[in-house]
């Protein structure tokens, strides 16, 4: 009776922690992007895929290319037809050198590295369509 629980013990603890180890399957698909500007790479230009149903995120490295993420880290992306923004900028601060720390910022503005345009899905004029089969390796060259 004894042996018959510690068997029943073990394939219970085999099960659970091989269904534990297992990544959920969420659907998603490997999606790189590439990003140039005036034919140059952009190093950590922010990506975003958005559909009505959908969302995805990625971070270019210095060659231009990121991963697109949905879930977690360069997880891909659901097939859908997206919109997609890019974004580079750079917050400017102007500071009065007389006043504390913390205290000192006059004004600030965002310095935009590719034209602010691609900065959101709705102006940009970029998209997607992420399909389940397929390469979905999108280049884009900005101007």
């Amino acid at each position: 009776m004894r042996t018959l629980t510690i068997l029943t013990l073990l394939i219970i603890v085999t099960l659970f922690s091989v269904s534990c180890s297992r990544k959920p399957d969420r659907g998603t698909v490997p999606v790189k992007v590439t990003i140039r500007y005036n034919g140059e790479p952009v190093n950590e230009a922010i990506i975003v895929f958005s559909s009505p149903q959908h969302y995805a995120s990625g971070l270019t490295d210095k060659s231009g290319v990121a991963e697109m993420e949905t879930f977690t880290l360069k997880d891909g992306a659901i097939p859908d037809e997206y919109k997609v923004a890019v974004s580079k900028t750079e917050l400017i601060e102007k500071l009065d050198t007389k006043k504390p720390a913390g205290e000192n910022v006059i004004s600030s503005e965002t310095k935009y590295h590719i034209p602010a345009k691609y900065s959101t899905a709705e102006t940009s004029g970029l998209t997607v369509n992420v399909t389940k089969e397929g390469k979905n390796e999108f280049v884009f060259e900005l101007e």
